[in-house]
């Protein structure tokens, strides 16, 4: 059964709603936990004192909101205080963990074919593609998606991924992981480590405690050293019990994500060896997936197998034991987990093969010529047959096969030297600036006027040597380009990015209008790049019925009504369209004086605040609007993907073929 992405994101929401259940279950028991420590120290210290003191009682109204202020102080600042620590993202947790970045020129064979496998998966699904993180010190086989959402994710990988999983095996594991960030399960992830920490707090509370007491001892100083050292123990003993629940609240929460994310990779390659063969190469040896890093604990619940070693075992496992999803995968397996094979050694021709695969694709018989003849909706095609979802809606949040060969053949299209150039921070600006450049020759002048002036010397100067693929580009593979782009964008120091932000703002304003192409890609990048240099904050979910966005879903559809539209008549009849999908026909068609990118830039913020039903009824009414008239441009397919990934919705790249709604 083909995943909804809509349904999963609700399913994300719903069980972040169980998990704050979940903490104040167990706020709430450390509470009481805590109060009844503090009463027992009042009854060993009446009978110390041999009846001079009145036998205290049960119920302190006194200490229980003291110890309620007390461990809301510490485990919400606990809490707060990794949460801040937490406020990049993916780039966070990927730190914490050892990672760097593999920057896309490197030569090491093993980091080039990981990031090829993760270039078609981002392309394919629609994701901007993310960098990838390498944690250089793990041998052992692991890896994970962490971030707020997909403009902000990143993609982290062991040495020993890399090292000993042969490509299928590393594409079930990267298809994997791709299924827990268009699952929505990434968010939950990173709240569950600051959760942790909250509780954890309780337990070094009780450490410096009990250190303090002893040190106390050692110095000759008895003043009630005996009652803070119970004091110390106990409060560990409570925060062992809280670190215990906490696991609980990762095993609850986490486990099923996980037999999900593996279905979902199953459905995505359709190579169900793949994915069985990365987890029989982690059974063949225990401990295989242990990660060294101190921070593994408190991130083990978001790796693609169990990082740590628990004093529990399987019992309190963050992850379903490897033979039970491996018997899911393949119900035939009998429980043989093979030989261990030889290492995994590349060779330069194997890897070059690999980046050159797309190419060929290409220059298939039929397909060159099928590319230069699709039509406007679909993009370059393919000779294989239009797959299901049929509708661009249903296919939000959906990596397909079909979408993952279509990546290669769009990676096919573009020059090599746009696509090596599009794979290193400063060589990847040049690219965007050569994109965007204007053909018409006074504008152009002007344009490279502001590069030589503003731009660093290098990047102007390769600018300028990819002025000529630019202006040959395939428009169809624009998109792809510019995915490409973002992943080695957010390497850039935060003064490139303002100094690139600016350049791109003024190439775009140059001829004093923006049009719909310069609006859209100037939308995707800066959804795709803000995250990575400022706080990357998660979007609260405010609104959860139509009624409550109809003044933001006016600019919307009145704004997209107007795209390609010849008169006020055609513009009605397409917004028409457009609301009976939205199902509120309270929605007004505005004026165009209300229609300026603006206003549309601060509807699409409020619909981010939507929650997924909502957005998909949005994004409905907006496909629907677009093909009203029958015929879908290029640039109109571009937009509405715009839009999508606006609302953190990934649409993959439309195939030949493939309706709007």
């Amino acid at each position: 059964m083909a995943m909804n992405f809509f349904e999963s994101q609700e399913q994300a929401r719903r069980n972040t709603g169980r998990l704050v259940a979940l903490f104040a279950a167990g706020v709430l028991s450390i509470i009481v936990m805590t109060y009844f420590l503090i009463v027992s120290l009042f009854f060993v210290a009446a009978a110390k004192s041999e009846g001079s003191v009145a036998t205290p009682s049960l119920w302190v109204p006194e200490v229980l909101m003291g110890s309620c202020a007390f461990v809301l102080l510490l485990v919400g600042g606990g809490y707060l205080y990794k949460l801040n620590q937490l406020r990049h993202g993916g780039k966070s947790v990927a730190l914490s963990l050892g990672g760097r970045v593999i920057y896309g020129d490197t030569t090491d064979l093993h980091e080039r074919k990981v990031l090829n496998v993760v270039e078609e998966m981002a392309i394919a699904s629609g994701v901007p593609t993310p960098p990838v993180y390498m944690m250089g010190d793990e041998n052992g086989i692991n890896a994970f998606a962490a971030g707020y959402s997909p403009t902000d994710c990143v993609i982290g990988v062991t040495r020993g991924c890399i090292e000993h999983l042969s490509r299928d095996e590393l594409q079930g594991v990267m298809a994997h992981e791709f299924s827990h960030i268009l699952n929505g399960d990434m968010r939950l992830n990173i709240r569950l480590i600051a959760i942790l920490n909250g509780v954890l707090v309780m337990g070094i509370v009780g450490y410096y405690v009990m250190r303090s007491a002893a040190m106390g001892r050692r110095g000759g100083k008895n003043n009630g050293a005996a009652a803070i050292l119970l004091t110390g123990l106990g409060l560990m003993a409570i925060g062992f019990l809280g670190t215990l629940c906490g696991r609980m609240i990762k095993m609850a929460v986490s486990r099923q994500r996980e037999f999900l994310a593996d279905a979902s990779a199953v459905q995505f390659t359709r190579n169900p060896e793949g994915l069985a063969g990365a987890l029989k190469s982690i059974g063949r040896q225990s401990g295989r997936a242990v990660l060294a890093s101190p921070n593994a604990a408190s991130a083990s619940h978001m790796l693609f197998a169990d990082g740590i070693k628990a004093f529990s075992g399987k019992l309190m496992a963050t992850h379903p034991p490897l033979e039970d999803r491996i018997k899911r995968i393949d119900p035939s397996w009998g429980g043989d987990w093979g030989e261990e094979p030889d290492d995994l050694v590349l060779e330069q021709d194997a890897v070059e093969e690999d980046d050159d695969a797309r190419r060929k694709l290409a220059q298939t018989i039929g397909t060159v010529a099928a590319v230069m003849t699709a039509a406007e909706a679909g993009g370059p095609a393919s000779s294989t047959p239009p797959p299901l979802p049929a509708s661009a809606i249903d296919s939000i949040g959906v990596l397909t096969p079909e979408h993952v060969s279509y990546a290669q053949e769009l990676l096919a299209l573009i020059p090599a030297e746009l696509k090596e150039a599009s794979r290193e921070a400063y060589s990847a600006r040049a690219v965007m600036y050569a994109i965007l450049i204007n053909e018409e020759e006074e504008v152009r002048t002007r344009q490279l006027e502001q590069l030589d002036a503003h731009a660093d010397a290098a990047v102007y100067g390769v600018t300028q040597a990819l002025l000529p693929l630019a202006d040959s580009l395939d428009p169809r593979v624009t998109l792809a380009l510019i995915d490409l782009c973002t992943a080695s964008l957010r390497t850039m120091s935060g003064t490139q990015y303002m100094d690139f932000k600016a350049n791109v703002d003024f190439l775009i304003k140059a001829d004093d209008q923006i049009d719909l192409f310069e609006w859209t890609v100037l939308r995707i990048l800066d959804h795709s790049l803000e995250s990575s240099f400022v706080d990357a904050k998660p979007v609260r979910t405010d609104y959860y019925s139509v009624a409550s966005v109809l003044e933001p879903c006016s600019v919307l559809l009145s704004t997209v009504a107007r795209v390609g539209a010849a008169s006020e008549e055609e513009i009605q009849e397409s917004f028409s369209v457009g609301v009976t999908h939205f199902g509120d026909d309270r929605v007004s068609c505005l004026g165009l004086e209300a229609c300026g990118l603006d206003p549309l830039e601060g509807a699409l913020d409020e619909l981010m605040k939507c929650a997924a039903p909502i957005k998909k009824k949005v994004l409905s009414a907006c496909a629907a609007t677009i093909a009203a008239d029958n015929q879908v441009t290029q640039h109109e397919g571009e937009l509405l993907r715009a839009i999508s990934e606006s609302l953190d919705c990934p649409m993959p790249p439309l195939l030949p073929g493939q309706a709007l709604v």
